[in-house]
């Protein structure tokens, strides 16, 4: 499983989220299409929800900008099956 994403994605989901998502999905049997809609939905969720911890908010504070919650941003992501032979 491959998955590539935009900064609209890694900003507002951890590399666990992600992969926890991924897992969750991938015994559920969804196909890659499914998963990444369902990731770039819960990365949009996030980016709206100003209550949110998320990796944008954590290295605005490591920097001393203090911004709450989620980050608005174009969100791709892109999920490739790679099927062995």
């Amino acid at each position: 499983m491959i998955i590539a994403g935009t900064d609209g994605l890694f900003d507002n989901l951890f590399e666990l989220q992600i992969l926890e998502t991924t897992s969750k999905r991938i015994k559920q049997t969804l196909d890659a299409e499914e998963m990444a809609w369902e990731m770039a939905q819960l990365a949009y969720h996030t980016s709206r929800d100003k209550s949110a911890v998320t990796p944008f908010m954590k290295a605005s504070k490591r920097v001393g900008r203090f911004r709450d919650g989620g980050k608005g941003d174009d969100i791709t992501v892109i999920v490739s099956h790679i099927l062995g032979a």
